[in-house]
């Protein structure tokens, strides 16, 4: 995704991905999807590119401003309501005479923007220079902030490896019963400053600053032990019901509490212009767009019982409701028996550290020479990208996995000491889940009782593991020709080449040496460089000028590996329960993209589209995960590698109606919708084959 024609960088220590609300909705005058690859267009974009254009007080021909002041209601947690406010304003002035913005507007002049896609103004005179009165220069700024509180009750199991009972796919591993509240809190500013002296120059300066803290509070209640696994216990089922269910002894249940404040923050300054110099037309930028995620202090406490509870439970349950009884509950209605806080002592603490920075300073110059080739107009386009990016991750752990009390010489440490004064429910209290661990009563707890012992040195590993300090640069290319033909033809071949100059840095193990000890790491510098070509080639004919048209096109792309999955660092996020570990093999992605459009424009307020496409790629990476218990808690275990060939067919049908006949407010009210019917499948049979079909419609 691009921002101006900026790569957005990305504060994901886990890929190259770019959340859509890391910019002003109010900055953003269009958005530009392209399916098809042109050669001066990046070439990482497998499945096409998405650029969100800046608006420009050029945009209009007077001053305005405009905003908006909104609020909502979350039902899962009510307590909190949303928060929703922005405004945007700008204007254009001169410092000559008729430079008054609120003046009328003068007739208007074709003045280049600085993409050199829309030539509309209204500031300038008439004819081929400007005359005054005029208002070369245009001032543009935006505000925006949005604050809620969602929730998401969840379950999540893991079931057995084990051999289950005779007749019986359904064992359980674990179960968690998880509680969440994000509280997000958005804010983001910008503004541009343009300068159009006359038809055949232009000049813009942009800044963009958008980001989010968001504030998690989850409550885990676990069950753990349900196939038998623990010492001692047993399994017994399928149990005659309706549906079967498993009787497990010797399970241990546990109350979890992950509570974290992260910020991540996005700025994107760039500058350049455009300029007509006879026959050629150049124009050029210049970039710095930097990205980071700072995750100060995420607090992870644990408490559990011992394995002495005897849980029934069954997958399938009344309406598809899975079910769970508990042996001698004090009240059999509400089995609050298994929620006795004095039952549950410290079984662990981590609070996490860790940072993510990801910096692109970036720079392209392109010229076009417009000229004609027997009356048909044809331009031939060259031009150079330099991209220098690095991206760095760090973590600091501090874990503690036991707790002696020095005067008793034992772990007297419960919930009772630590809880917050409710008792939680999941699903409209379905589901009850216990007492919750509070920050505040355990800082308070941790702050005057010593006994907690840290483990320094698996604390030491996890970070040497995890760090990596990478540069990627990309040096482009190419020479791209069009032509139109009898008014109703276009014809498009480009040729773009990329050289990619990468080192990824993170520590690797000596072999041989034992990997629990922090002097058997090393940081190693892995140097990678390829050299790509792109291809691309487009046929665009008019069917009826302005009504029907029809486009083939060809072209190609890449898709490098994610920072963390061509690292060889291995991350251990104890807060989301996941353990990532790269491959330093990994090939970037590649693809030969083919699509056949047909767009019916009937009038001016609507638009119908068909599109065919297939994209083939070479070493697709996918992620293959594993799901595990360890320490009585369900972890994903990640890596990623290169699948071969995969495939992406499809087809894409949209529609949208701008309604301008209805009356008043209601004029320009319009509907838009979109079906995708896709088939995605790899090399051998047992990646091939699924297909997905989504239905999107709204009301504009």
């Amino acid at each position: 995704m691009t921002w101006g024609g900026v790569r957005i960088p990305s504060n994901d220590s886990s890929g190259r991905h770019v959340a859509f609300d890391q910019i002003p909705a109010g900055l953003v005058s269009q958005i530009v999807i392209t399916y098809a690859n042109r050669a001066d267009m990046d070439a990482e974009a497998l499945g096409g590119s998405i650029e969100l254009t800046p608006r420009s007080a050029f945009d209009l021909d007077q001053p305005f401003l405009e905003g908006h002041v909104g609020s909502g209601w979350e039902p899962l947690r009510h307590q909190y309501g949303i928060i929703d406010a922005a405004v945007v304003g700008g204007l254009t002035f001169g410092l000559g005479p008729g430079g008054n913005p609120f003046a009328p507007a003068p007739s208007p002049a074709v003045v280049p923007t600085p993409d050199g896609k829309s030539v509309d103004t209204k500031n300038a005179g008439s004819g081929e220079g400007l005359v005054t009165p005029y208002r070369p220069f245009g001032v543009l700024g935006e505000f925006s902030f949005y604050e809620d509180h969602r929730g998401i009750d969840d379950f999540e199991p893991a079931y057995s490896d084990s051999n289950p009972p005779a007749g019986s796919d359904k064992v359980l591993s674990a179960i968690d019963f998880r509680r969440y509240t994000y509280n997000r809190t958005l804010h983001g500013y910008g503004g541009t400053f343009d300068y159009r002296p006359d038809p055949n120059n232009s000049f813009y300066i942009s800044f963009v600053n958008a980001g989010y803290s968001e504030q998690v509070h989850r409550q885990i209640f676990n069950l753990s032990g349900l196939d038998d696994a623990n010492a001692g216990g047993s399994l017994l089922g399928p149990n005659p019901s309706p549906d079967g269910s498993f009787t497990a002894t010797n399970v241990v249940m546990s109350e979890d509490l992950r509570f974290n404040l992260e910020h991540f923050e996005n700025w994107i300054v760039q500058g350049g212009g455009r300029n007509v110099l006879g026959p050629f037309i150049i124009d050029y930028k210049g970039s710095f767009a930097q990205a980071w995620d700072d995750n100060p202090h995420d607090f992870n406490p644990s408490f559990s019982t011992d394995a002495s509870e005897t849980v029934t439970y069954n997958n399938s349950g009344l309406s598809n409701r899975p079910s769970f009884q508990y042996s001698n509950p004090t009240n059999s209605a509400l089995n609050v028996n298994r929620f006795d806080p004095t039952q549950y002592l410290f079984s662990g603490l981590t609070i996490d550290n860790n940072h993510t920075l990801d910096t692109e300073i970036a720079g392209s110059i392109n010229l076009t020479i417009p000229f004609d080739v027997y009356g048909n107009p044809s331009n031939l386009k060259f031009g150079t990208n330099l991209r220098y990016r690095s991206k760095t991750f760090s973590d600091h752990p501090a874990t503690y996995s036991t707790y002696t009390d020095p005067a008793t010489g034992t772990n007297d440490f419960t919930l009772a000491q630590a809880m917050a004064g409710h008792l939680n429910t999941l699903y409209d209290g379905y589901w009850l889940i216990g007492y919750s661990p509070d920050p505040g009563r355990f800082n308070a707890f941790t702050n005057s009782h010593p006994g907690f012992v840290r483990n320094v040195t698996a604390d030491e590993v996890t970070a040497l593991q995890a760090f990596y300090d990478d540069t990627e640069n990309v040096f482009a290319g190419y020479g791209q020709y069009d032509i139109t033909l009898f008014n109703r033809l276009n014809l498009l071949a480009g040729l773009r080449a990329e050289v990619t100059n990468a080192v990824y840095g993170a520590n690797a193990n000596t072999p041989g040496s034992d990997p629990t000890l922090p002097g058997s790491y090393h940081f190693v510098n892995r140097p990678v460089n390829y050299t790509d070509f792109f291809p691309t080639a487009q046929i665009r004919y008019e069917i009826i000028p302005n009504i029907l048209q029809t486009r083939l096109a060809y072209s190609t792309a890449i898709g490098r590996p994610a920072f963390n999955q061509v690292t060889a660092a291995t991350v251990v996020d104890q807060s989301n329960l996941s353990i990532t570990t790269g491959n330093p093999n990994l090939k970037p992605t590649t693809a030969n993209n083919f699509d056949f459009t047909l767009e019916y424009n009937p009038t001016k307020d609507s638009v119908f589209v068909v599109d065919l496409f297939d994209k083939e790629f070479d070493n697709y990476i996918f992620t293959r995960t594993v799901r595990t218990v360890i320490n009585n808690q369900i972890f994903d275990e990640n890596t990623f590698l290169n699948s071969g060939t995969a495939y992406a067919r499809g087809i894409q049908l949209a529609f949208e109606e701008h309604m301008r006949f209805l009356p008043g407010p209601l004029g320009g009210t319009g509907i838009r919708g979109q079906l995708h019917l896709c088939r995605f499948g790899g090399k051998n049979s047992a990646d091939r084959s699924y297909q997905a079909a989504v239905y999107f419609a709204e009301c504009v």
